[in-house]
């Protein structure tokens, strides 16, 4: 049986490695362990559990880590020894010094037409003093784990043409006062697919969280999504040292029909307050 779902941040090394998998027999977790030190520790996310064959019984799970890691376990065998760690992308600004974007939240998954999961999480951490006035980019993904039995999956970055960007739009209606967000809705030009005579070579999207303005607290995904059926909704923060004016910003993203990464909806305006 697979491990315990528990999240796990701020951990030293050895302990993301001896709590989250202690019977992983080829100590494949070390990989992930190796990344933290005790000044800068690694902790992983809540993980999600996918049973695709319907047994009852988790076949993979999928969790981020403070690193920007997104990490398949393959959990399939019934041999805990046969247990395998793969690396599926790492989040970052994108910048020409990239940052890395730490994903603290559980991620959630979707079955993509073409088979295998298109995984969708958020980037960006609320956990200690420090992170109310990081400054960092935070990002909404969708990453697609083609072949969830691969231990050499295709490189997937923002540099090599397999993601499709999005992005958001504020607009003030001048009637109700209200503040809303409009999103792009560029087509997903699958790998495997053909648009427009053109040979598909994406593997996902990504909209980047456009956040309250220069030298302000970046906005950021810390709190679990939600998929329904084939649309994601998740909630999006920009924190404050003051509570009351924290911000908070309802989305929800449709992630693998024809135009699967369009909006499906009128968004939510931007409200104050803690919630």
């Amino acid at each position: 049986r697979p491990p315990r779902s528990t999240p796990l941040y701020s951990s030293a090394a050895s302990d993301v490695y001896k709590r989250q998998a202690p019977t992983i027999g080829n100590d494949q977790c070390h990989v992930i362990a190796a990344l933290g030190q005790t000044a800068t520790p690694n902790g992983l996310s809540t993980p999600l559990m996918v049973d695709l064959n319907s047994d009852g019984t988790a076949d993979y799970a999928y969790a981020g880590d403070l690193f920007g890691n997104l990490w398949r376990f393959n959990l399939s065998s019934s041999n805990p020894a046969d247990w395998a760690v793969t690396k599926l992308f790492s989040a970052n600004n994108g910048a020409a010094t990239p940052t890395a974007q730490p994903i603290t939240s559980k991620p959630q998954a979707v079955r993509h037409p073409n088979g295998g999961l298109v995984i969708v999480f958020g980037t960006g951490r609320y956990l200690g003093a420090t992170d109310v006035v990081n400054i960092d980019q935070q990002t909404f993904y969708g990453i697609w784990d083609q072949d969830p039995t691969a231990t050499n999956p295709p490189t997937i970055t923002r540099s090599n043409n397999t993601l499709q960007a999005q992005t958001i739009t504020t607009l003030n209606d001048p009637i109700d006062g209200q503040t809303y967000r409009i999103s792009s809705a560029a087509t997903v030009c699958w790998v495997g697919n053909t648009c427009n005579s053109t040979a598909g070579t994406m593997r996902g999207w990504y909209i980047d969280l456009p956040g309250l303005g220069a030298s302000k607290p970046s906005e950021r995904v810390s709190s679990d999504p939600l998929m329904l059926g084939q649309t994601v909704l998740f909630t999006s923060i920009a924190p404050s040292t003051d509570p009351a004016s924290a911000v908070t910003a309802a989305v929800a993203h449709r992630s693998t029909r024809p135009r699967p990464a369009s909006h499906t909806f009128r968004p939510a305006p931007r409200r104050s307050g803690t919630g």
